[in-house]
């Protein structure tokens, strides 16, 4: 389980706004890499837990529109004494809620804040790609300070971090695209020698940022593990609302298609870069472009947790009827190019 913290100098608390699964195949390397959306609602959890208790029909402690599956996390933290010695609550009632989502057992997490994961990429040199279109630096309940600008551009940590978070001008699910792209990225530019020469970086940069409970005596285990996923590659399977309506989602279904996707991952080649191609461009880290004269103006700009005109599209347009008889589950459909919103030549 893969963890985005949203936690930094202009935030209180901790907020899981990226939650990714990596379901590897040890012996291949073969990766299928789940992205679930922030707004999934009434999540539910495993019988067995005293969340489950707590949440018979699903969560529902925050009232209509806001029982999201990154609040879970501030739930169990408000309520330590329903988690009697467990120093970490709202860690341990998202993993439930990830592991029920997805009908899989995590073995393992980790969870890296925004200082984490700027200094990661900064450890490993930056990191090469084609920007799809200009992405917003800041936005939200703030101004827009700049833009990553389009093309072929080598992005610092500062930048690669703001692709990744950006909500200005897109939707969670836009968002979630360019999250699964940069950490595909990453994957794919820390070749052996370049995370050889970063050690000294890298553990500068994980020391006080990255948190997981992988044991220090398997880290030798997951480097050549890492080596495997590299030559076996990630297929992306991102929560959708082509998948389930996040308003009301299917859990039912949800773990049928989480299964298939696995499945689906194991009999794929190695998937092609999501690098981008263009014409030859910058090959220095990204400059932020002055924002146009009218963003710039002062006026107010909506808070960042409001949800965008197009998630509030999204999400007041139901699925329809697909067909199936009521009490079964239709058969999963894997989307075959469910990062195409966030690629380089898309036009939406």
């Amino acid at each position: 389980m893969l963890l985005g913290q949203d936690a930094g100098s202009d935030r209180t608390g901790t907020r899981p706004d990226t939650i990714m699964v990596a379901s590897i195949d040890t012996a291949t390397g073969q990766t299928a890499l789940f992205s679930i959306p922030r707004n999934l609602e009434n999540v539910e959890f495993p019988e067995d837990t005293l969340a489950a208790e707590e949440f018979p029909d699903g969560f529902d402690y925050f009232g209509r529109n806001e029982n999201l599956i990154n609040a879970v996390w501030t739930w169990a933290d408000e309520h330590p004494d329903l988690f009697p010695g467990d120093p970490e609550p709202g860690l341990t009632a998202t993993r439930w809620a990830v592991e029920e989502t997805l009908g899989l057992e995590m073995d393992y997490y980790a969870m890296v804040n925004l200082q984490g994961f700027e200094d990661l990429v900064d450890a490993l040199g930056g990191v090469e790609m084609v920007v799809e279109r200009r992405i917003p630096i800041g936005g939200g309940s703030s101004k827009v300070d700049g833009y990553i600008e389009p093309g072929d551009q080598k992005l610092d940590g500062f930048h690669a971090l703001w692709y990744a978070r950006s909500r200005e001008g897109s939707d969670d699910f836009n968002r979630m695209c360019r999250q699964q792209r940069i950490v595909r990225r990453v994957a794919e530019e820390a070749d052996p020698t370049t995370l050889a020469l970063s050690i000294p970086r890298l553990v500068n940069a994980t020391e006080e940022n990255i948190q997981t409970d992988i044991p220090v005596g398997n880290l030798d285990a997951f480097v050549d593990l890492a080596l495997r996923i590299k030559d076996g590659g990630f297929t992306s399977y991102p929560i959708t609302q082509d998948v389930t309506f996040s308003g009301n989602p299917d859990f039912e279904y949800l773990e049928q298609w989480a299964a298939a996707s696995i499945e689906d991952s194991m009999k794929q080649d190695p998937p092609e870069s999501v690098g981008g191609e263009t014409e030859p461009g910058s090959s220095e880290p990204a400059e932020t472009g002055a924002p146009p004269e009218e963003e710039s103006s002062g006026a107010e700009e909506e808070p960042a947790e409001e949800p965008s005109s197009e998630e509030e599209t999204s999400a007041s347009e139901e699925p329809t009827d697909d067909g199936t008889e009521e009490g079964t589950t239709p058969e999963p459909e894997i989307e075959k190019d469910p990062l195409k919103s966030c690629l380089p030549g898309y036009e939406g």
